[in-house]
């Protein structure tokens, strides 16, 4: 299991901290395009934070319910957690292992995974474009063992259209967010931020006056001043989780570029700011 700094690094998709001689134009132009590809996949493609999931989010069940007896089995589910409207199928894979049954429209969870938190109509009622919004959703954190998977499922439908079932359907499923993000609901205000705003990866925000803000569950625990050597760049200590992350982040309009850092500290310890810096400006 990668640690939460690579975890935060493959998520982010930016190169580990530059050198000192390093362009920040190529820095920015890099980050710029993973935005507009964020962008383009708005309404469509499942974005993860870390690990892009594949897998089927609307099962093949064929006309005459070729699996209609999984819907006697009752889906496994942690204390106080409804399951009353969710159904077992045998369909889908372990990469994405909730989703939408294609006849009707059910959500279905599938066999050997236990629901072991749930948030209700997380984005329903939210417009994907001038022509359709979301017309259901749910988020289900679903175990198998000691495999987690935090999913968010919608299905989109016209202005005009108040049914649910037989709709379009998208979602994402993520198996790193509970190792990142504090709490189901922390990391269903990160998706609906991608999917309808289309920010960037921002753990952290620059505020108007020039201080960051800590986002989704992510303590901000240090900021340091801009490095003249690193383009104004900021060095940051967070807390995700459990675990400190140090990087560094950089305003570009109205974007906030965050690098993160994975070889500091070196060794094993807690890191100082001071100490950053310096391995910032020398690369040990």
């Amino acid at each position: 299991m990668q640690d939460i700094s690579d975890r935060l690094q493959t998520a982010l998709g930016e190169p580990r901290t530059p050198p000192a001689t390093f362009e920040i134009g190529t820095t920015i132009g890099a980050g710029r395009r993973a935005v507009r590809r964020r962008r383009l996949a708005r309404g469509g493609a499942a974005l993860t934070l870390a690990l892009v999931a594949g897998g089927t989010l609307w099962a093949a069940t064929g006309p005459s319910g070729e699996h209609r007896e999984d819907r006697t089995l009752q889906v496994a589910a942690a204390e106080g957690i409804r399951t009353d409207d969710l159904h077992a199928t045998g369909d889908l894979s372990a990469d994405f292992p909730v989703g939408y049954d294609a006849q009707t429209g059910d959500t279905l969870v599938q066999r050997g995974w236990t629901v072991v938190d749930r948030v209700n109509e997380p984005i329903t009622g939210s417009e994907l474009d001038d022509d359709s919004r979301i017309v259901a959703s749910i988020a289900l954190a679903v175990r198998n063992g000691d495999q987690v998977v935090w999913t968010m499922l919608y299905k989109a439908g016209a202005e005009d259209d108040g049914s649910s079932a037989s709709q379009s359907g998208s979602g994402v499923a993520d198996p790193e967010a509970s190792g990142v993000f504090p709490d189901l609901d922390s990391w269903v205000a990160y998706q609906a931020d991608l999917l309808f705003t289309g920010s960037t990866d921002q753990l952290v925000a620059f505020g108007d006056d020039g201080r960051l803000e800590a986002r989704y569950g992510v303590r901000l625990m240090r900021q340091g001043d801009p490095l003249p050597f690193l383009s104004g760049g900021v060095p940051v200590r967070l807390r995700v989780g459990s675990e400190q992350v140090w990087g560094v982040a950089h305003q570009v309009d109205d974007l906030t570029l965050l690098t993160v850092e994975t070889d500091y500290p070196p060794t094993a310890g807690r890191g100082t700011m001071t100490g950053f810096v310096d391995f910032l400006r020398t690369g040990r």
